[in-house]
């Protein structure tokens, strides 16, 4: 597929309007078929296997390798056609330094914990309104599931693809228009693409920061490591530790440790001791994740307080339309189709 032309006004030294809206619709239409082609090709696989080999649905391991093999081996290679029509730009490499690096990894914790409440509050609301509670997919993907597999494929595979996706092929092509525009942009498809309320402000949040850090240092190892990292934490260490806290996470036994600990009988204590010392690796790792998020929660807010004042933004090689620049946004095909797209699936995750 040949390449688009763009060309600027000689004039205002910017995309005319009609080439600023065909840049941003490319876009659109490359996100739209990523999605609509991973929902309907995910949707017809897993129909065909209900339909003639229903027990390979029941293997968690068959479960994530369809979805990421419908994603990522289908769906995106033909995005990417869409997409390669465009220009693409990228800065040269640049370290970001261990306090660089740190101090990313506490704000990327504070966007997590911004993101995480506002996903609560809209929830809420949410539940209120339909009388019922949704569904987490992010708990019922994870729970349940062998370590290793949720090891190998939240932790290890998704960082990696997701990163190579959204950081370094939309964020480059995105690049030509300014770097505002590639973090933004960037970062608002990585949280729609996962498709629900829960995931959405986390990850857009996290992945304005992530985008952030690419741009401005064109590694994209850094933010591999960070959603790494992140995803190992919450999604693969976490619901381990929760997984083995089931049993014990009951009624009678919250009052048998209430009573224990109000009563001053050394024997029923000790004997409680040793009945619950088979939990206490996953005790102390579910408190010190809880610890380690707080904290860092906090440092995070005083990195980002001390260093956005010092983030500058250039400006692209191609920089779109100053004027109407909202309008050059939306008011497009490509961009209507992805939204369109983005809607169903966002109200579809409610039923």
């Amino acid at each position: 597929m040949s390449k688009l032309h763009f060309k600027l006004n000689p004039q205002t030294g910017t995309l005319s309007e009609n080439d600023s809206k065909k840049y941003f619709s490319t876009v659109g239409f490359a996100v739209f078929a990523f999605m609509f082609i991973s929902y309907g090709a995910l949707y017809l696989v897993t129909a065909l296997l209900a339909r003639f080999v229903p027990s390979v649905l029941q293997n968690v391991i068959f479960q994530n390798g369809i979805s990421m093999i419908v994603q990522y081996g289908i769906a995106l290679p033909i995005a990417l056609v869409i997409l390669k029509k465009l220009p693409r730009d990228v800065n040269p490499p640049e370290k970001l330094g261990a306090g660089g690096f740190f101090g990313g990894l506490c704000v990327a914790f504070s966007f997590m914990t911004v993101g995480n409440t506002i996903a609560q509050f809209i929830v809420g609301l949410l539940e209120s309104g339909l009388g019922r509670e949704l569904i987490n997919p992010v708990e019922s993907a994870s729970s349940g599931a062998p370590f290793l597999v949720n090891l190998i494929f939240f932790a290890i595979l998704a960082p990696i693809i997701e990163e190579l996706v959204f950081r370094k092929v939309i964020c480059d092509r995105l690049m030509p228009l300014g770097e505002g525009y590639a973090v933004v942009i960037s970062a608002v498809i990585f949280g729609l693409v996962h498709g629900n309320f829960y995931q959405f402000f986390y990850a857009f949040l996290t992945g304005l920061l992530f985008s952030a850090i690419y741009v401005k240092t064109g590694r994209i190892r850094y933010t591999v490591i960070y959603h790494m990292l992140i995803n190992f934490l919450g999604g693969v260490l976490v619901p381990w530790a929760v997984d083995k806290l089931m049993p014990i996470m009951t009624e009678e036994m919250l009052m048998r440790l209430s009573e224990v600990m109000q009563s001053s009988d050394t024997a029923a204590m000790e004997a409680l001791a040793d009945e619950l010392s088979p939990y206490m690796l996953p005790v102390l790792i579910y408190s010190g994740y809880e610890l380690i998020f707080t904290v860092l929660s906090i440092a995070g807010v005083f990195v980002l307080m001390r260093s956005i004042k010092k983030v500058r933004f250039r400006e692209g090689l191609l920089p779109p339309e100053r004027e109407n620049k909202i309008a050059n946004i939306f008011c497009n095909a490509g961009v209507a189709v992805a939204i369109a797209g983005f809607a169903v699936i966002f109200v579809v995750s409610l039923l």
